[in-house]
């Protein structure tokens, strides 16, 4: 099959647009379906444990408007994914991410057999009760919880910030879910097209880096999609990847139009972010990344510091920019790095340019 060429201006806006950037979303519907294509959704990065997910500048009025209530109506459940770690995803999609992400439970460890033995009889339980019952530390019970947890075997309860959760069994509060009912194989099949989708481009690296699941098995996945009609191979500035055949024929719009000028602070768990992770540190290498600059529509900075309680330290802001335009976009730039960090003029934080 044939590999498409890809106008890297025509992508960048296909891109925007599915990120809804350009027009975030103004109702249920379209917050939705924002969050089921970029899910598992992690909370901000560097913010305080039990924080809902988070999808910054794409929702108007910010997205608090839904998560908070959906997920306190369990609309948005919390599990581990992507190599254990917090992810929100609809209540709707268990058995696609317990298909990709399940990891079978080492009960030849007596102490998490006993663990969920002690869970079948009493939960729902919270850690404080378990630290009582079981006489482990927390620092024991947490990694024993975390293999339970990634084996679909326990649900933990966070429908609020409150540390304080509840610990459940996962098959007394989700009865309905079938963990046979979906195959790996269709599981990486839907996350491969979810990409696809919601980057207008998608190749093996940025799958693997979003998803923290083997390379190999997801670019067959993708393979299978294109055997299907639903994906088509295609080339993007000589990376060999995928896109749907509808953003396909979208793109020919997207020619011309170019992406209003604008700077967006993300966060190191965000959806884009995370998708490109790999690249970005190849191509900067830099160390202590607080948030990274998105600028007309590609990756062109970071603000790096050190995290802390309270005011983060702020160091330098880097750009890829040539040197007349971050001079000549400088205000622009801070402006938008301030409105995450309000101390920013307080803080000795040189623009430097690559």
């Amino acid at each position: 099959m044939t590999e498409r060429e890809i106008s890297v201006p025509a992508f960048r806006r296909l891109r925007m647009e599915r990120q809804g950037l350009l027009s975030p979303a103004a109702d249920a519907a379209g917050y939705e379906a924002l969050f089921r294509r970029m899910q598992p959704v992690k909370p901000a990065a560097f913010s305080c444990p039990g924080e809902p997910p988070c999808l910054v500048y794409r929702c108007e009025m910010g997205d608090r408007r839904f998560t908070v209530p959906w997920r306190a109506g369990r609309k948005l459940v919390k599990g581990r994914f992507q190599g254990g770690t917090v992810g929100y995803i609809l209540a709707d999609d268990w058995e696609t991410m317990l298909a990709a992400y399940r990891r079978p439970a080492d009960f030849g460890d007596g102490r998490l057999r006993r663990l969920y033995e002690f869970l079948q009889r009493e939960a729902p339980v919270t850690v404080r009760q378990l630290k009582e019952a079981t006489g482990l530390a927390v620092k024991e019970l947490t990694p024993l919880l975390h293999a339970l947890q990634q084996a679909f075997l326990v649900y933990e309860d966070q429908v609020d910030s409150d540390w304080e959760r509840g610990w459940y069994l996962f098959e007394s509060e989700f009865p309905g879910v079938d963990s046979g009912r979906v195959s790996r194989e269709q599981a990486l099949e839907t996350l491969a097209l979810r990409q696809m989708e919601a980057l207008a481009f998608a190749d093996g690296e940025t799958l693997r880096s979003f998803y923290r699941l083997p390379k190999k098995e997801l670019a067959a996945a993708a393979a299978r999609l294109a055997e299907k009609g639903l994906a088509l191979p295609a080339r993007l500035e000589g990376r060999q990847g995928w896109i749907r055949p509808q953003d396909a024929a979208r793109l020919p719009d997207c020619e011309g139009r170019e992406v209003p000028p604008g700077v967006f602070v993300l966060h190191r768990s965000d959806y884009l972010v995370l998708c490109y992770e790999s690249a970005l540190q190849k191509q900067w290498g830099l160390s202590d990344v607080l948030q990274y600059l998105f600028i007309d529509g590609d990756f062109a900075g970071a603000v790096r510091g050190k995290w802390k309680q309270g005011p983060h330290e702020l160091w330098e802001i880097v750009l890829s920019l040539p040197a007349d335009a971050a001079a000549r976009r400088e205000e622009e730039i801070r402006a938008a790095v301030r409105a995450v960090y309000p101390h920013l003029d307080d803080a000795a934080c040189p623009i430097r340019c690559l």
